[in-house]
């Protein structure tokens, strides 16, 4: 169960990130803002929409808690959407940018979980290839060819642990 008045971890107002936090603080999982598309509420249950098709249930105690966490994630959202344009993308993580065809120095952290979301600011007439490893071990490196859209969910990663992105645009 989840409880309105705790259920968003904390952000800042040039996030791109919302952390859904179970009833001990922690983590369950996040989604990019800019993956998000809408909300909505079914007995006691938040459903939240996300572009890739995903839904995500969570439970309330009541019909009420439901119906303020609604409003609380719309707050959440509306604020930070803005963060999803390009000029943003870069002014929010000075080192991402790109040069030519690829997104050079992302660095992003796994959440408890293992989970992690990236997201890029995308043409719709491209694919991208992702490489991705752990920062400083060159050994672990991995590809992910021809994803269409600016977001992937990474899981079963090691918790807690910076990874380094480059992303190819496909042209």
């Amino acid at each position: 169960m989840y409880q309105s008045t705790n259920f968003i971890g904390s952000y800042t107002p040039y996030d791109i990130m919302i952390k859904i936090l179970d009833q001990n603080g922690l983590v369950s999982f996040s989604f990019s803002v800019c993956n998000f598309s809408s909300s909505s509420i079914s007995n006691n249950k938040l459903l939240i929409s996300l572009k890739n098709s995903k839904i995500i249930e969570l439970e309330f105690l009541s019909y009420t808690d439901v119906q303020t966490a609604l409003s609380n994630l719309k707050i959440v959202t509306n604020l930070l959407r803005n963060n999803c344009k390009e000029e943003q993308l870069q002014k929010n993580n000075p080192g991402a940018y790109f040069q030519g065809n690829e997104l050079i120095k992302i660095s992003l952290v796994s959440d408890n979980f293992g989970n992690l979301t990236i997201n890029w600011v995308y043409d719709n007439d491209a694919t991208y290839d992702i490489e991705y490893n752990i920062y400083g071990d060159f050994f672990s490196l991995k590809r992910i060819k021809n994803i269409s859209g600016g977001t992937y969910e990474l899981e079963n990663l090691l918790p807690n642990q910076i990874y380094d992105f480059k992303i190819k645009r496909n042209v």
